[in-house]
């Protein structure tokens, strides 16, 4: 890959942005927090992506694909463009950063209702996903913005797929959050149920402030204890979870695909309840 500058200053849509700090470095790139005075003397705060121009241009095909109608949980593009032999996505800046860093910040998690808004919202942004026949294929807190104290976005589309009418699409993604129907070797994999699958796994994160297993393989001890319903050998915040919450959970993350718990949540209706969670 390409190396990615540390830069001062960049440009969106012709306009020159400061950069004020970095958010994050890793193989796909970097992100960074830009700023810029408008004309009307308000302040403009982005978060910039830039990575390699394949991978950017293909990350700009989804979320072009994905704006032609505003989606309130899912992040929001604001301008892209060549720089140099890389490619810039500019999308709007989260305050409290992403989910991950905003829970570790906690001392115990989150309260189980604010984890449930944000549990909630996830799935309304993934239902429409896969209403444009969208997998986000990377679903889990670090992809996920902390907009507010009540209101998350989905981003990062870089590993995103375009699916089959029957939600068939190439494997990626990140191994915690992968069900274990989708092991390494597949060529396709269900999209749908990776999403629903990392999007539980993320509310079991928010709640205990811990990945519960480092793969849900039963080689790994916490999954294997998960699914032997012996949760108190595997991490020590499961029991914030009551025990109807715990039943529900473990329909939601049934390691049979066809047994597996549709959430009441997953859909386009913002005031469904929340099925078995009070």
């Amino acid at each position: 890959m390409n190396a990615i500058p540390l830069r001062k200053t960049v440009e969106v849509n012709q306009a020159p942005y400061t950069v004020v700090g970095f958010l994050g470095r890793g193989s796909y790139g970097a992100v960074s927090h830009i700023h810029r005075k408008l004309p009307s003397g308000r302040d403009q705060h982005l978060a910039v992506k830039e990575q390699r121009r394949d991978k950017g241009e293909r990350e700009l095909e989804m979320l072009i694909h994905l704006q032609d109608r505003h989606h309130p949980y899912i992040v929001r593009l604001y301008g892209f463009g060549p720089v140099e032999d890389n490619f810039l996505l500019a999308m709007e800046h989260a305050r409290h950063g992403d989910l991950y860093s905003y829970v570790r910040k906690q001392e115990d998690g989150l309260d189980k209702k604010k984890a449930r808004t944000f549990y909630r919202q996830a799935l309304q942004g993934i239902h429409f996903l896969h209403s444009r026949r969208v997998a986000h294929m990377d679903i889990k807190p670090k992809n996920i913005l902390v907009m507010s104290s009540n209101h998350c976005r989905i981003t990062d589309f870089g590993v995103s797929a375009f699916m089959t009418e029957d939600g068939l699409c190439r494997p990626a993604g990140t191994r915690a959050y992968k069900p274990p129907e989708n092991r390494s070797s597949a060529r396709v994999v269900n999209g749908v149920w990776q999403d629903l699958w990392g999007a539980a796994v993320t509310y079991v994160f928010m709640v205990i402030a811990e990945v519960p297993w480092s793969s849900a393989s039963l080689e790994v001890p916490e999954y294997r204890w998960f699914r032997q319903g012996i949760l108190r050998f595997g991490c020590e915040g499961w029991y914030r979870f009551g025990e109807e919450e715990r039943e529900l959970l473990e329909h939601l993350l049934h390691h049979e695909p066809e047994l597996r718990l549709v959430p009441v949540g997953y859909s386009d209706r913002p005031k469904e309840s929340f099925a078995g969670l009070p």
